[in-house]
Formats: structure tokens, sequence, C-alpha cells
């Protein structure tokens, strides 16, 4: 890893956002230590800021405290992926059933207007554009909702999951049908058909889940990531 410019901000704030984006792009691999030693020489600033933003990321279970090993990068589990999509698709079927009869005209030319740039995204087949749209539109769908205890527990989830977006794009497939499964859901809103879209938004996520079930440890360990 290389170290970031610190610029005249929160240090311990620069210092998270770096690590951060280091892990969940996995610069950083799973495993790999952190010394706070090394990283305060390395960008030239004292352990503090460096030992509370380790701090925030263990809160947000990207690294691990191992005896004898101190912080590493923390790895990248099947479990964790398949209890995380399960909640996702809890919150994201409710979300869309309650939130089909509250759709407006404005939060509905928001979600087309999305879909359009994921359809220009995925013509050029510009996959980490198209799930990074994808990400903004399966919000807005859960803004319909009104609920925000709702929305603040699947943001907070979505940050977590992050880290596993590679994966889930390499077990999704073609950006074609996903973009099509999309816009069923978001015509199943159109019509007023909650049922309709709750059931399209779980059979959409459950994708993945489906596939990771199948996929023996080795097979994960395994799986693409690039």
């Amino acid at each position: 890893m290389t170290g970031p410019t610190v610029e005249n901000r929160t240090l311990a704030e620069q210092v998270y956002e770096f690590l951060r984006g280091e892990i969940l792009s996995e610069r950083a691999m799973p495993g790999s230590e952190l010394s706070e030693v090394a990283l305060a020489e390395t960008l030239g600033i004292s352990r503090g800021p460096v030992r509370e933003a380790m701090g925030r990321l263990r809160a947000e279970s990207l690294v691990d405290v191992r005896p004898r090993r101190g912080t590493v990068v923390a790895s990248l589990s099947k479990q964790e992926f398949l209890d995380a999509y399960q909640v996702r698709v809890a919150l994201e079927v409710l979300a869309v059933r309650e939130g089909t009869p509250k759709c407006t005209p404005d939060s509905l030319a928001t979600i087309d207007a999305l879909m359009k740039e994921m359809d220009e995204v995925a013509a050029g087949n510009d996959e980490e554009g198209f799930f990074a749209l994808n990400r903004r539109l399966h919000h807005a769908i859960c803004e319909l909702s009104g609920n925000e205890i709702l929305l603040d527990i699947y943001d907070r989830l979505i940050a977590r999951m992050v880290r596993y977006s590679h994966r889930s794009a390499t077990l999704r497939g073609d950006l074609v049908s996903s973009l099509a499964e999309h816009q069923a859901i978001v015509d199943a809103v159109r019509r007023g058909d909650a049922e309709a879209a709750g059931r399209l938004m779980e059979d959409h996520i459950n994708i993945p889940l489906r596939k990771v079930k199948s996929l023996t440890d080795a097979q994960w360990v395994g799986l693409s990531v690039g």
C-alpha cells in the first residue's frame, strides 16, 4: 500500500477513509497485517489517528485483532455473505412493498433516470459504473417506504456489503439480465403492484445468494474477484 497525501482535515478521518478504500478494493488483501507503527511512519503522523481509524474499521468488521498478529484485514466469509444477503432480502422486499403505494411521480422520475443511466453503462459494458448506479437505484427504491429506521439499517448493511461487490457481480452474471430484472421491478412499482414488486425484488436479490449456497468452501475461496 502507498500512503495518501495528508491534508488539513481530521487525520483520523483521512486514515480511516484511506484504509477503508484499500480494504474495500482488496488492494489490502484479507489476512494482511495493518501495523499501527508502520502506517504512522508511512503517513508521517502519530499513532493516535491511526489507532482511532482502526477502531472505526473494527466497528465495521473490516479488520480483526488477532493474538500475536495484531490488526489484520478481516477475511471475506462465505457465511457473512449469506447472512448479509438474507437480511438484505428481508429489508428490500419490505421496503418495496411498503413503498410502491407511496411512490410519487417525482420519485418515479428519479428511478427512471437511474435506469436510463444503467442502460447506458451496460451498453458500454462498464461493470463498475453499473453496480455503482445499481446501489443508488436500490437505495432510491428503499426510500419509497418512508421508513427512516429501515433506511438507516439498510445503509449500514450495504456499507458493510460493499466489500463483496466484486464477488456479487461475478455471481450475478451479465449486465443485460440484471438490467431486465431491475426494469421488471420498476414496472411493477409503476403500476402499483406491491406484491409483484416484492416478489421480483426477492427473486433478484436471491440470485447470488442461491449460487453461493451451492459453492463449496474451496470454490468460495477461489471465486474470482477481478
